[in-house]
């Protein structure tokens, strides 16, 4: 087995589980300080977590291809101490960069909603309105299709990719 292939996919997976565990995190500590709201038999809730944590999936695969081109471009002479530290250190910036996106992007999502449509969201989803939170998480999952590319390609341009020659 390649060795670079099974290092690759484990900095996809720890990437993933660390951007989504926080993004959750911080989310539900958000909305149980300001709202009070809880999973315990709230389906509204349930169904516009869902939306959230795909949304999330979608918007943190695009960071996942830069962290690995820069895993290579900084391996290209074999692997020294400093190397390491930058690859981690970019990923780390990445993985940043893909929450506050996110979160962002669910602030964003939710203020459209609500001055489009005059209603209170997370006060409907509290009282588990599912109509409500299946709109909110569609509107969520919308955006983070349609931003999620950009959000990789920004992160690609932080690289620090060697000068090519540029013929006009």
């Amino acid at each position: 087995m390649n060795t670079m292939i099974l290092i690759q996919t484990l900095m996809a997976f720890a990437m993933g589980i660390s951007s989504l565990l926080l993004v959750y995190k911080i989310l539900n500590g958000y909305l149980d300080k300001r709202y009070q709201m809880s999973e315990n038999r709230n389906t509204a809730y349930g169904v516009l977590q869902t939306g959230i944590i795909l949304a999330t999936s979608i918007m943190l695969r695009t960071i996942v291809d830069p962290a690995i081109n820069g895993l290579r471009l900084f391996s290209q002479s074999g692997f020294s101490g400093q190397d390491v530290v930058m690859v981690i250190l970019y990923s780390v910036l990445f993985v940043v960069i893909g929450v506050l996106c996110i979160l962002v992007l669910i602030a964003f999502a939710t203020l459209l909603l609500f001055y489009v449509s005059k209603v209170d969201e997370w006060k409907e989803i509290k009282n588990n309105n599912v109509g409500v939170a299946l709109i909110s998480a569609a509107v969520v999952l919308g955006l983070s299709l349609v931003m999620g590319d950009y959000v990789g390609h920004l992160c690609e341009s932080i690289l620090p990719y060697p000068k090519t020659l540029f013929i006009p």
